[in-house]
């Protein structure tokens, strides 16, 4: 139920949101960003990874329909999902003491 509840509208405002604050960490050093390949999915599949939202927000540049998960330490993994080209998809996990951990395809 949760993950229905967090649907297209819900991931929508939350891409927003983020993409909003998004160009001042984008591309940072630290790995968190647009574009940083951080886990087994390849790096067309851009994260945006917000630790103070427990939120990630994932771009397909791929030329192909990606099936992705994301990975979260001590937390909620998401369930695989599809993307299309172009597509975005957000998975927020919003326990304490989870974190981001990688992208995997599946």
């Amino acid at each position: 139920m949760r993950v229905k509840l967090f649907g297209s509208l819900a991931a929508t405002s939350i891409a927003v949101g983020l993409l909003a604050g998004g160009p001042a960490h984008a591309a940072s050093s630290s790995g968190v960003g647009w574009g940083a390949a951080m886990g087994t999915a390849p790096a067309c599949v851009a994260r945006y990874v917000s630790p103070a939202q427990a939120a990630i927000v994932l771009r397909n540049t791929c030329k192909k329909k990606m099936w992705v998960k994301v990975i979260i330490k001590r937390g909620p993994d998401s369930p695989c999902f599809g993307m299309g080209k172009g597509s975005i998809r957000a998975w927020k996990w919003g326990t304490p003491f989870s974190s981001y951990d990688k992208t995997v395809t599946c």
